[in-house]
């Protein structure tokens, strides 16, 4: 576990890397007007390859599912979909919750519908409920 904290970690400060790079880079070409302003993209570039170099050299463990690349491309905030899927399978929890508690309730009433049918197999239903309640 602290091998993939160490990982993220990493992964993290090189982004933070190439994040800074580029704003730095954005704010040199916004204001470019010399050729003091292209030296100095020239050495902002470089750096951004070496933090491109050093980020795809990591080795990692850390596998992201393509929604979530596929949100953050869209612009989205990929909490919205960590959202979403807790929320999907909070429903999908629920809806087989009220299956269990529906077979339940079905297993119990034919156990009663038998007993009182075929009173001569009482025992058996019973043996059958007690060993079908306990796993």
């Amino acid at each position: 576990m602290g091998d993939i904290q160490q990982q993220r970690g990493q992964i993290q400060d090189e982004l933070q890397n190439v994040t800074q790079a580029l704003l730095e880079l954005a704010v040199i070409t916004h204001g470019f007007d010399d050729s003091y302003s292209a030296d100095l993209i020239t050495t902002r570039i470089n750096q951004l390859v070496t933090n491109y170099q050093t980020l795809s050299k990591l080795e990692t463990d850390i596998t992201v599912p393509i929604d979530i690349v596929s949100y953050i491309e869209d612009g989205r905030n990929p909490d919205v979909y960590t959202r979403e899927f807790v929320e999907l399978l909070q429903r999908q929890n629920d809806y087989m919750n009220g299956k269990f508690v529906a077979m339940r309730r079905f297993r119990d009433m034919l156990a009663e519908k038998i007993k009182e049918t075929w009173p001569e197999m009482g025992g058996d239903v019973d043996v059958i409920l007690a060993a079908v309640s306990s796993s």
